[in-house]
C-alpha cells in the first residue's frame, strides 16, 4: 500500500510538470494577425499569452514602416488591466518605426496570469502597402521577478488600403541585421535592399539623437556590411545601454533594430 501511495504521488507530479509549458513552448502571438486596414483607419495589435503562467512584466521592442502605418499610442493588455494591481506602463517611440513598450504589476506579490492579452499596440493606416512587424526584442517576467526563458513571438503584417494595390512586385524590403548583440564595443552591421538605391545607415540613442552616419551610398547586388565601435561622430564613446540602428531608403522606405552596448 506504500509503494503504490508513492507511486500515485509520483504519477501526479509527472502529470503536473507535464501541463507545465516547458520555457521554449512559451508562445505568444498577435491578433489579429495579418489584418486589413484602410488608409486612414485606425487598428490595434494585441499581444497574446496562451498558456496559464504568471507574469510580472512586459518588455517589448517592434519595428514598422513608418511609412504605411503610424504609431498611435500602446496599453496594457487586459490581464494586467484584470490584475486588480497597480500598473506602471510605459510606451516610447524615439524616431517613427521603432517603438517600446511595455507594463510593470506593482507590488511584491501582483502579477497576472494567463490566458489572454498582455499588451497592445495602436496604430493608424497612411499609405496602400504591406507593413511587416518586425519583433527586435521580449522579455517576460515571472511572479518572482525572473526572466521566463524562450519565450518566442512570430512576426506579423498590416495591410493598408486596397489588397489590388499592394499585390504588384515591389522592392526588396530593406534588411538591418547586428552581429554580435549584445556587444562591446564593436558590432557589425550588415544591411541590403533594392540593388542602385541610395541609402543611409545610421545609429541613434534612445531620445532620437543621432550619433553617427555609419554608411552612405548605394546599394549593390550584395548586402552591405560596416562597423560601429560604440563612438560618436566626435569620437567620444558611447555609454552602455540601449541603441537604434536604422537604414533609410528612398522616400519613406526605412529598417529600424535595436542594438545592445555593454559597458
Amino acid at each position: 500500500m506504500k509503494g503504490s501511495r508513492y507511486l500515485a504521488i509520483a504519477v501526479v507530479v509527472i502529470t503536473m510538470i507535464a501541463a507545465m509549458p516547458a520555457a521554449s513552448q512559451v508562445e505568444l502571438r498577435f491578433f489579429p494577425a495579418d489584418q486589413h486596414i484602410e488608409v486612414g483607419e485606425t487598428g490595434s495589435l494585441s499581444v497574446i499569452l496562451d498558456d496559464a503562467i504568471e507574469v510580472r512584466t512586459i518588455e517589448l521592442w517592434l519595428s514598422y514602416d513608418a511609412s504605411i502605418v503610424t504609431s498611435t499610442g500602446g496599453h496594457p493588455g487586459q490581464l494586467f488591466d484584470d490584475s486588480g494591481c497597480s500598473l506602471f506602463p510605459f510606451f516610447e517611440e524615439a524616431v517613427p518605426g521603432a517603438w517600446y513598450g511595455g507594463s510593470v504589476t506593482m507590488g511584491p506579490d501582483c502579477f497576472t496570469t494567463g490566458p489572454g492579452e498582455l499588451y497592445r499596440w495602436d496604430f493608424e493606416g497612411l499609405a496602400d502597402g504591406i507593413c511587416p512587424v518586425q519583433v527586435d526584442s521580449l522579455v517576460l517576467y515571472d511572479s518572482m521577478a525572473e526572466i521566463i526563458e524562450g519565450v518566442s513571438l512570430s512576426e506579423t503584417t498590416i495591410l493598408v488600403g486596397i489588397v489590388s494595390s499592394v499585390n504588384t512586385p515591389s522592392a526588396p524590403r530593406l534588411t538591418l541585421a547586428l552581429a554580435p548583440n549584445p556587444f562591446n564595443p564593436r558590432t557589425t552591421i550588415s544591411f541590403g535592399g533594392q540593388p542602385d538605391e541610395s541609402v543611409t545607415v545610421e545609429v541613434f540613442d534612445l531620445s532620437g539623437r543621432r550619433l553617427a552616419t555609419l554608411w552612405k551610398g548605394v546599394l549593390g547586388p550584395e548586402p552591405g556590411v560596416v562597423q560601429w565601435d560604440g563612438t560618436d561622430r566626435a569620437g567620444r564613446a558611447a555609454p552602455g545601454g540601449a541603441y537604434l540602428f536604422r537604414i533609410f531608403g528612398q522616400g519613406d522606405r526605412q529598417t529600424t533594430r535595436k542594438g545592445i552596448l555593454l559597458k
